[in-house]
Formats: C-alpha cells, structure tokens, sequence
C-alpha cells in the first residue's frame, strides 16, 4: 500500500478544520480556505477531509438531518446542534465511558464507542433572542 503523503495543502485543509469550532462540513471549510486566499480546490478539500476521517485523524460526523461534518478534536465527546443557526458544537457533558463497558457486555457485539447528539439552542441564539 502507498503511504499517504502529507502535503502542504493537507496541513493547511486540518489546521484551517482545527481553527473552525463551529464542526464545519467540506464546503464549509473549502470557503474559508477562500476567504484566506487559498488556491486548493474543492475536490482536493473533500478527498483530504476524507481521508483523514479514514485514517481517525479527524472525526466525521453524520448529524441527524445535516451535511456531513468534520471534527478536529478526536477524543470521545459529545455534540449539540442548535434548532435555530444549525451550528454543531462541543457539549460540556462529560464523556460518559461506563456506556461503552455496558454496551461491550452484549452478546455478539463489539461495541467501541458511542455518539450523542443533543438538539437545543446554542448560547449565541439564546443571547441573541433574550436581546430581542
């Protein structure tokens, strides 16, 4: 198998994913790179987001009723989606791992972790509403 280079442009696909908080999708992370004068094509952005989510570099997450979303931060974590801007964030819920030890118990799975979604209002909607 060919070892998977690691490009310039690669670098600058996961740091600019990294400086974006709010889970972007592809598009979502092709525009910046746009925006900051970028020249990498939206191929090449959706193959090495790919990829990278191939090899646990990054996360993909597959949020209920929404474009594909890219994560940076690959620890076990949770996710809020807000009803109002359909932004994607990091919920402060702790991790819950014993989850994980009941679900291995089961007969015939192998059960290596779980995603939550929480669905809500994020806190810049909610500030934004109480403003109004």
């Amino acid at each position: 198998m060919a070892e998977k280079r690691n490009t310039h442009q690669k670098r600058m696909i996961l740091d600019t994913l990294c400086e974006m908080k709010n889970h972007p999708t592809a598009n979502m992370v092709y525009e910046r790179l746009q925006e900051m004068g970028s020249h990498i094509s939206k191929s090449t952005v959706y193959r090495n987001l790919s990829e990278a989510a191939e090899d646990g570099i990054i996360l993909k997450l597959a949020i209920t009723d929404s474009d594909v979303r890219y994560d940076g931060n690959t620890k076990p974590h949770y996710h809020i989606r807000c009803r109002r801007c359909n932004g994607v964030y990091d919920s402060k819920i702790p991790y819950q791992d014993y989850i994980d030890e009941l679900s291995r118990k089961e007969d015939g799975e192998t059960i290596s972790c779980h995603m939550i979604e929480f669905n809500g209002i994020c806190r810049e909607c909610k500030e934004r509403m109480e403003d109004n």
